[in-house]
């Protein structure tokens, strides 16, 4: 069971590696939604992410931001966190 466990939460790693990797390639994304997800940081493409209007990150437990995000999200992102 435990070895299970281990084996999915690595598949989960290895997926969320995958996205960061690609998230910077989503030029045309207006809207991103990470409401919920525990994530304590995120990646520094983000900011690539030239048509990017809303950014949603509420109930994570993020401190900090990229710098590559830009001032406008960044208040924006900041407005909304929460730690858990």
């Amino acid at each position: 069971m435990m070895l299970l466990l281990l084996l999915l939460m690595m598949m989960m790693m290895m997926m969320m590696m995958c996205i960061c990797h690609q998230l910077g390639s989503l030029k045309k994304l207006t809207q991103l939604d990470l409401f919920e997800n525990k994530f304590d940081k995120l990646p520094d493409n983000i900011g690539d992410l030239s048509s990017l209007t809303d950014l949603l990150v509420s109930r994570n437990q993020l401190e900090t931001l990229p710098q590559s995000i830009g001032i406008y999200l960044l208040i924006a992102a900041f407005g909304h966190n929460e730690p858990a």
